[in-house]
């Protein structure tokens, strides 16, 4: 009696290796959107600590607060933007709006999520 060589797989072996991607997929999916959102936080503070920046470069340039002139003017945010690479205002990756604060207050995003303010150094 001569066996005969099959080649191929069986119904049973292809629906196991589904099975299998499938749980993989399950457990890998929750980890991608994490990492999503925490680069997208770690994007907004980077623009933050970079309107910063601008904002003291704008002060120091145009003698804020000591100058009159700050605070009655009404586009010295605008002024500020002038500091920031390409003279505009970054964008949120999250789709908001980041917002100049006085000089004391730091700048902000207004979607408000954890990790999209940041704060002064106390020193």
């Amino acid at each position: 009696m001569q066996l005969i060589k099959k080649y191929g797989f069986t119904l049973v072996e292809i629906l196991v290796a589904v099975a299998i991607m499938g749980l993989l997929t399950i457990i890998v999916i929750p980890s991608l959107s994490k990492a999503r959102s925490s680069a997208r936080a770690k994007i907004c503070v980077k623009n933050l600590l970079q309107m910063e920046a601008a904002k003291e470069m704008a002060a120091m340039y145009y003698g804020w607060p000591n100058n009159a002139g700050y605070g009655r003017v009404p586009s010295w945010r605008d002024k500020c933007d002038s500091f920031m690479k390409g003279e505009k205002r970054p964008v949120c990756p999250s789709g908001y709006e980041y917002f100049y604060n006085s000089l004391e207050t730091a700048s902000t995003c207004q979607s408000g999520f954890e990790g999209h303010v940041i704060y002064s150094d106390p020193e």
